[in-house]
């Protein structure tokens, strides 16, 4: 009985991203044929999947936000937790200003909002 509802539940994640792919590459043939001018004849049932899809996207971002909301909610009330969560959380933060400082379009970008920034100081300087 165990193993079918695994069986079960991996089948209908399956389905459901499946789905999401067909969802995504039809907006992408669908934005891109409408750019162009060109009229696509959507099926009835294309569309049902669409929205399908929509709905199991839906559920799974829920269902992935709430167990995260669940554990902030741990971590406030239990100690391990806590501890956990805020280890996390700045072993998060270190790994983005790490990833931040390594790349190059970062750094261009970042000279580019100095030079902005200071431009407008030159521009609106007070008298």
């Amino acid at each position: 009985m165990f193993y079918m509802i695994i069986i079960i539940r991996y089948l209908l994640s399956f389905l459901g991203y499946f789905l999401i792919f067909i969802f995504a590459c039809k907006t992408i043939i669908y934005v891109i044929s409408s750019y162009l001018g060109i009229k696509i004849i959507v099926n009835v049932i294309l569309i049902h999947a669409i929205w399908l899809s929509l709905i199991f996207y839906s559920l799974i971002v829920l269902v992935l936000s709430l167990g995260k909301i669940l554990d902030s909610l741990d971590s406030l009330f239990y100690k391990e937790y806590r501890d956990f969560f805020i280890y996390d959380i700045k072993n998060q933060i270190k790994k983005e200003n790490k990833w931040l400082k390594n790349k190059m379009y970062t750094k261009l970008f970042m000279q580019f909002i100095i030079f902005t920034r200071n431009v407008v100081k030159i521009l609106f300087k007070r008298r």
